[in-house]
């Protein structure tokens, strides 16, 4: 081997180290890069944590500053009892005392009362002037045959409140209430009461009166209203017959009365008897009063009325037959027997008016 091949030699090994050395450092160079590159990223990704780990901290507290803030302002939450609605004309003495011995017995429930401009005055009750809700009773007036005793006003707004009812309990989008005539004064929860009767789509007392009616369904009252119109238009034939036999039969014995809407109601119940309950019977120890002027179903009377004894809120009256104390859920003053009410004002009740 002369010189010549040895410096041929050394060139190409010399050039083949730099080339080994060259790819070392860029690869020496490129893995620093890299590990420079991901220490500044695990930096970044250890300081975005510790930021977003501060985030939710920060929007826990303020989460927690938020419920704290609303628990305190709140005021509190009343449950919402089941509406109760009144019809009634002008101010009567005793219009009074049954409106304000329900707000006083069911302080939950909100009160309604479809009337005239003469008994607006009451602070307690939401208002309505029944003259908005009367175009189905206008209708049925032009029906309507007078076949009664009584006077023909009485009996036919008898009638036409079933029919103004119905148009309120529509307009407002009221599915459930419970209907209260002005002469009954009212001791119970209707909303816990309510669930006794929850089957049916609304009550009756003995099957022919509504002066304490829950209404279920609001559908069932339009149903009433159509049954009342399609009589009185000879829709009907035979049940229009059959009231009028009820009032020959009354006339030809000397009696009082007629055809009313509790012939109607009667007549109702009958075509739909498992959807209509009736809160005359003893549930659970206690019901809603017939009238205060009859025994029925079966209590002890003193001086023409049930008689009765006073504890706890409510009235309770010895049945005959079991010799058990009833609670009565309401008391119903028909007739003459409204001059008694003011008597059977609680002392509660009487915070909401002037005695």
């Amino acid at each position: 081997m002369n010189n010549n091949d040895y410096k041929l030699g050394f060139f190409i090994v010399n050039a083949s180290l730099k080339r080994y050395l060259n790819v070392i450092f860029k690869s020496s160079k490129s893995a620093l890069k890299n590990i420079l590159f991901l220490k500044i990223l695990s930096k970044k990704e250890g300081s975005l944590r510790k930021k977003s780990v501060e985030i939710d901290k920060a929007k826990n507290i303020k989460l927690e500053e938020s419920a704290t803030n609303t628990s305190v302002s709140l005021p509190e939450v009343r449950s919402e009892g089941r509406p109760i609605v009144f019809l009634h004309n002008s101010d009567s003495f005793y219009l009074k005392y049954s409106l304000a011995q329900a707000a006083s017995s069911n302080p939950n429930s909100k009160i309604y009362l479809l009337g005239d401009e003469k008994n607006s005055h009451y602070d307690f009750v939401d208002h309505h002037n029944m003259q908005n809700y009367k175009i189905g009773a206008e209708l049925f007036a032009d029906k309507y045959i007078h076949r009664s005793t009584n006077s023909k006003n009485f009996e036919l707004f008898c009638f036409q409140r079933w029919f103004i009812l119905s148009e309120f309990l529509k307009k407002n989008n009221i599915e459930e209430c419970f209907h209260l005539d002005s002469d009954v004064m009212l001791y119970g929860d209707i909303t816990k009461i309510s669930e006794i009767y929850k089957f049916c789509d609304f009550t009756l007392a003995k099957s022919l009166s509504g002066h304490s009616m829950f209404i279920n369904k609001s559908k069932s009252i339009d149903m009433l209203t159509q049954f009342i119109m399609e009589v009185y238009s000879g829709k009907k034939p035979y049940e229009y017959d059959k009231i009028l036999s009820h009032y020959y039969t009354i006339i030809k014995n000397g009696k009082l009365g007629g055809a009313c809407d509790m012939t109607l109601l009667s007549r109702f119940y009958r075509q739909h008897e498992g959807l209509i309950g009736d809160t005359s019977i003893i549930y659970d120890g206690s019901l809603f009063d017939q009238h205060i002027n009859t025994s029925q179903p079966g209590f002890e009377m003193e001086s023409g009325i049930k008689k009765l004894i006073y504890k706890d809120g409510f009235y309770y009256g010895k049945h005959i037959n079991t010799g058990d104390l009833v609670k009565f859920n309401s008391l119903h003053f028909q007739g003459r027997a409204k001059k008694l009410m003011e008597n059977y004002l609680s002392s509660d009740a009487k915070s909401f008016i002037k005695v």
